[in-house]
């Protein structure tokens, strides 16, 4: 290791490089948290994109399992869950007296079991696996951002009826 190697430096780049900060906002964010410490050259940070590249993949693949396990301890986001809540829906349903609710109530909870299973054929080209991240560049990525905050801001724009 060179001898002005700094570890704290090294985790806070490599920290937001996994979180895919521009470096110019690295730059600010060091001279920010650390106003006594030297300036953090641009050079500096892109010898540790070059350098630590393997790192940095860890690190986002790491981030990216946690999320993810973080994700599924909601029980919501469980499938199996939701759909154990649509049957309990379901055999609610079918004690409603009057028949005309029953039958719509009970019709509306296998509609949505339905779509659960299957999926919305319109919309499945916005799904994302997040394996395929793993494979990207910084680049792509930086672009696939973009993307996905241009369709959230596409959405805000048609208002709150496009998300049902």
């Amino acid at each position: 290791m060179p001898k002005n190697f700094d570890p704290r430096k090294e985790a806070f780049i490599c920290e937001r490089l996994v979180k895919l900060i521009p470096p110019s906002q690295i730059a600010k964010e060091w001279s920010k948290e650390y106003p006594d410490e030297n300036h953090l050259s641009l050079q500096s940070i892109h010898h540790y994109i070059l350098t630590r590249k393997n790192k940095i993949e860890d690190m986002r693949q790491s981030l990216i399992e946690k999320t993810v396990e973080r994700a599924m301890e909601v029980p919501i986001a469980n499938e199996k869950v939701r759909l154990q809540r649509m049957e309990d829906l379901y055999h609610l349903s079918t004690t409603i007296l009057m028949k005309k609710d029953k039958i719509i109530t009970g019709l509306d909870c296998l509609r949505e079991a339905r779509q659960e299973v299957k999926g919305d054929t319109a919309s499945t080209q916005n799904y994302l696996q997040l394996n395929q991240f793993n494979e990207l560049t910084n680049e792509q990525l930086m672009d696939k951002k973009r993307e996905l905050e241009q369709k959230f801001i596409d959405l805000s724009k048609k208002g709150v009826n496009s998300y049902a």
